[in-house]
């Protein structure tokens, strides 16, 4: 399988703004989140697919870096994501992440979407 593409994708996001309504009243609540795309679900890939030998590509609808969603740090006890998170190819992947717009989706055998609340935004 050398030589085969995949590409994972996460969000550019790092921070959401939130509006919540008061529970008296009319007014809302304005506050920023932190976020970004959830560890498990680019890290658990990316170590299966270089395990079998892909390629494996990280882009990003901005390109440049990107933000691991600081929730999902507590679901990293899996031996792929401390793998990952020590990986300096993975780690450079993440901050340098490839735009989408400068890539052709059919020069990939597969393309995944990793999920976190940064992608319900980014990934409209």
């Amino acid at each position: 399988m050398t030589g085969m593409r995949i590409l994972i994708v996460v969000t550019s996001i790092s921070e959401v703004s939130l509006v919540e309504p008061e529970s008296h009243g009319s007014n809302t609540h304005h506050h920023t989140l932190d976020c970004g795309w959830n560890l498990p679900s680019c890290a658990i890939p990316y170590g299966i697919f270089r395990f079998l030998e892909y390629d494996v590509w990280i882009a990003s609808p901005a390109g440049g870096s990107t933000t691991i969603d600081p929730a999902t740090l507590r679901f990293c006890s899996n031996h792929k994501c401390q793998a990952a998170l020590s990986d300096p190819v993975f780690q450079s992947a993440c901050e340098h992440s490839r735009s989408l717009s400068s890539l052709d989706g059919g020069d990939f055998k597969a393309v995944l979407f990793a999920d976190g609340i940064g992608a319900t935004v980014d990934f409209r």
